[in-house]
Order: C-alpha cells, then structure tokens, then sequence
C-alpha cells in the first residue's frame, strides 16, 4: 500500500488536507493533554517528560507556522536561481529587484526558531493566569497553552492555504529517505543535517534534564496546608477568630487542604473538640472527644475544600482543632503526632436551668 493510500485510509478527509507537520502538532497536543489529565500517566517520568518537551516545542513552532507559512530556500535553490539569472538578460541599471519571498523559512531555520519562540511564548500565556481565579495550575496552563497551539495551527493552515503550492512549507521526509538525504544537484545535506540533529539533541537533553528538576524537588520543598473558612467561604480573609455558640447550635465551617508535596496524598483530617487549660503561655488538654473525620486524595496542587457544621458538646471555653495526617491517621488522633493542625477558639454557653 502507497503512502498516498494509506493516508487516505487512516486520516478523515478534513485532516488529509492539514499539512503533514500541522497533522503532527495537533497529535502532540492531544497526547500531552491525556498524559497530562490522564490519572494512570500523568504521575509518571512520561507525563513530566512529554509535558517539558511540549512547552519547549509546539508553541513555538505553531506560531511560527502562523508566522511563516512559506517554504525557504535552501542553498542549492539559490545556487540554482543565481545560476539562472546569469543566463537571463541583466536588468537594467536602477531598474527594480525581485524581492525574496519574507514569509519562508527552511526546516533547520523552523526548528531554531520554535526553540526561541517557545521559551518567550510559553511564560507570556502563563503568566497572567496568576491573577486570575484558576492561578498558576497544572490545568489553566495545559488550557491556555493548547488553545494557543490550536488557534495558531488554524491560521497556519489558513495561510498555506493561501499560497501557491510550490511555495507552502512542507516536510520533504519522502525525499529525504528516498535520495539518502542529498538535495536537489546530488550533494549531502551533511551541516544541515548535522545542525538539525544538534538541535533535536538538545531539545532532548534539555528536555530530561527540566524534568529531572520536575521529578526531584529539592529536599524539604515539598508540604502540606490546612486551613479554616467561615460558611461556605472561598476567601482566605474568611478565616473566623473564634465561635460563640448556645448549648446544642451548629455552625458551619469550610476546611481545605492544599497538597505541595510533589506526589499523591491519602489525607485524613480529624475534627476534635477539646477542652483546654491555659497556664501562662502553655495549653494542657484536659478531655477531647473527635466530632468527625474526612479521607481525601489529592495529587501533587490540587487543593480541597469541604463543607461542614460542627456542634460542640463541652460547655465552657474549648476550642475545636483540626487534624491533617498525611497516609492516614492513627486510631488516637493528637496534635502531636499531626502533620498539621488548625484551632478555632469556642465558647459555648451553658444551658439555663
């Protein structure tokens, strides 16, 4: 079976008429965006690897799609032309020039300048997500940086479109392999082929070596956070300084969790009321009794939130703390042996006899 047929056989109509390298930046998005969203891969060294070499390249070179949609000139077409402008009439002196074709790039010239075009692409659409709701987030990232590469390939495709065919861009792989990489006049591609591996080798290596950064967080770096809000609050200035309760109310609370750990998380919080004994600056617990506990697993920024009434028991001044244990938490919860705790002041008023 031809190349020809099998593309016809493999690709819908409405992608057959998509250039061949468009074709493979869109099937990069889509597989960075399942390793990426995907539970099975995206906590492993293939995920943060496809995801590194993704930002590093197909931003960049889809907005350079857009940019240049026109096939350069090697040097072998410009020997060529020179060599047939000296066989043409010489124009007249001060008459007007050809202009070279500015919308063209050759394959080494793409490459290199999609590496540059990424690096300062990439932090301008990131960036501004930080003042935004979603902040700087796995998700928002993967988002707006997909839907960049997806509306600059629509205007690449658009532009080549618009071109005479014998000036698109297109990757001559067929011609490549067919002529033991030589140009058009016989003669080995050898630097430009030595440039183009050179710059494939360091995307690669740059790509490892971002991802081992990813993968091995320093020592240390990585925590966990517990936090209260009041109601159903999802502002941090939410956080209340105590309660004051009669005998029997409820009130609701909001408790999240933030994981900074650089790995998958099993949380368990624990909700204990306990009554208290301030001598100076040191606090005994005198009796605790657990009101309620949550399991939750949470992936390396993913935070959560959740909704709860508490409702004392212990008349008096107590406070109401809750228990962060990272990996589960042991059958006698204590402030000691939690990862992280959060306590809220609460006075509860006795009943009237």
């Amino acid at each position: 079976m031809t190349d020809d047929r099998l593309r016809r056989v493999l690709l819908p109509r409405p992608l057959r008429a998509i250039p061949a390298d468009l074709v493979a930046v869109l099937a990069c998005t889509v597989t960075v965006n399942a390793a990426t969203f995907l539970p099975v891969v995206r906590e492993t060294p293939l995920g943060t690897l496809l995801g590194v070499l993704f930002f590093l390249v197909v931003p960049g070179y889809a907005l350079v799609a857009a940019a240049f949609p026109g096939a350069g000139d090697s040097r072998s077409d410009l020997a060529s032309k020179a060599g047939a402008s000296r066989t043409d009439s010489a124009p007249k002196a001060g008459g007007p020039r050809p202009e070279p074709d500015a919308s063209g790039l050759d394959t080494v010239e793409r490459v290199a300048l999609s590496l540059a075009a990424s690096v300062a692409v990439v932090p301008l659409l990131v960036l501004p997500l930080e003042v935004t709701p979603w902040e700087m987030r796995l998700g928002p990232i993967m988002t707006v940086t997909s839907g960049f590469v997806l509306v600059s390939t629509a205007a690449a495709v658009v532009r080549r479109w618009h071109l005479p065919p014998e000036r698109r861009f297109r990757v001559r792989y067929r011609e490549w392999t067919s002529s033991g990489w030589r140009d058009r006049d016989g003669r080995r591609r050898g630097p430009a082929v030595v440039l183009l591996v050179v710059l494939i080798g360091s995307v690669a290596i740059l790509g490892a070596a971002a991802s081992v950064a990813v993968l091995a967080p320093i020592d240390g770096e990585g925590y966990s956070s517990i936090y209260v809000l009041s109601g159903d609050s999802d502002d941090v200035s939410g956080y209340p300084s105590s309660l004051e309760l009669a005998s029997g109310e409820r009130h609701e609370l909001t408790v999240g969790v933030d994981n900074e750990e650089h790995r998958a998380v099993e949380y368990a919080v624990v909700v204990v009321e306990q009554r208290v004994d301030r001598t100076g600056d040191s606090v005994t617990v005198t009796d605790q009794r657990e009101l309620e506990r949550f399991e939750v697993e949470l992936n390396h920024g993913e935070r959560w939130r959740h909704g709860h009434e508490v409702a004392p028991t212990m008349d008096g001044e107590g406070r109401i703390v809750w228990l962060l244990y990272p990996d589960g938490a042991p059958d006698e919860p204590t402030i000691e042996r939690a990862g992280q705790y959060v306590s809220l002041p609460v006075t509860v008023a006795e009943p009237d006899d």
